[in-house]
């Protein structure tokens, strides 16, 4: 498991370097890719937004795909919000 875990985190910094991550929201984003994996959440399922809240403690364990409905019911708004700030810029 934590071979997989590895595994899935350097996939995910090399994502970030793709995009153009760095610095300290590179750190915040693997650090919070980890808590999630931890957190038994599918890597598919790791956005930008979500590893920001797992590093302050504001996701929950995952307990199957339930989990990813309250995550998108509780945070909905916020990111469309996020989303639609970009389009008008």
């Amino acid at each position: 498991m934590a071979e997989d875990k590895v595994k899935q985190l350097a996939g995910y910094a090399g994502i970030l370097d793709i995009a153009g991550v760095k610095g300290d929201e590179k750190t915040t984003q693997l650090k919070g890719a980890a808590i999630l994996l931890d957190l038994d959440w599918p890597s598919n399922y790791i956005d930008a937004p979500m590893c920001r809240r797992a590093v302050v403690g504001l996701i929950p364990r995952y307990e199957g795909y339930m989990s990813l409905l309250d995550y998108r019911k509780q945070w909905w708004a916020e990111d469309n919000k996020r989303k639609a700030e970009i389009q008008v810029c």
